[in-house]
C-alpha cells in the first residue's frame, strides 16, 4: 500500500508501452500501479519518462515538493505488476537533473513535454520526440533578438 511520500519507478517492455500506452508519458501505468497498491491516484505526479529499450517512468506519490529525501520503490509492469529493488539514489540523482535542466532554462518542473537536453546518460524522454525543447524556444528568442535593429 502505498503511503506517505514515495517516489516510484515503473519499468516496461517498449513493445509493452506502445501497445498499452494512451499518451507519450505513460500515465496509464503510473494509474495501475497506484491502483494495485490501493493508493489515491490524485497524489500521483508523474515526473519523466525514459524509452528504449525498456521504458521508465518516474513518479512522486504523496510528495508535492517532490523531495529527494522519500522512500523509492520500483515497479516492472508486464503481465502483472511486479515489485523490483531500484537504486533510491540513482533514481533521486535523475530526478535532480531533470530539475536542473529546466531550472536552468526557466522552465517549472515537472514540465511535461519539455523536459529537455538528454545525455547518453539521461536519455532522450519521449515527450521530445515531437515537442519542441526549451532550448529551441531559447535559441529562436536569441535569434529573434539579433534581428532586431
Amino acid at each position: 500500500m502505498l503511503h506517505g511520500p514515495t517516489r516510484c519507478l515503473i519499468r516496461c517492455s517498449k513493445p509493452k508501452f506502445d501497445r498499452d500506452s494512451e499518451d507519450d508519458y505513460g500515465i496509464v501505468f503510473v494509474r495501475r500501479v497506484v491502483s494495485h497498491l490501493s493508493g489515491d491516484y490524485t497524489k500521483a505526479f508523474l515526473l519523466g519518462s525514459i524509452i528504449g529499450k525498456y521504458t521508465f517512468i518516474v513518479f512522486d506519490y504523496d510528495n508535492p515538493d517532490h523531495s529527494d529525501t522519500c522512500d523509492v520503490l520500483g515497479f516492472r509492469v508486464s503481465k502483472s505488476i511486479r515489485a523490483i529493488s531500484v537504486p533510491a539514489e540513482m533514481i533521486h540523482s535523475r530526478v535532480r537533473s531533470w530539475k536542473q535542466l529546466n531550472e536552468r532554462h526557466k522552465l517549472s518542473f515537472p514540465y511535461l513535454g519539455k523536459l529537455i537536453t538528454p545525455t547518453t546518460q539521461n536519455p532522450t524522454p519521449r515527450s521530445l520526440s515531437d515537442a519542441p525543447t526549451a532550448a529551441d524556444s531559447i535559441e529562436k528568442s536569441q535569434h529573434k533578438d539579433s534581428e532586431t535593429p
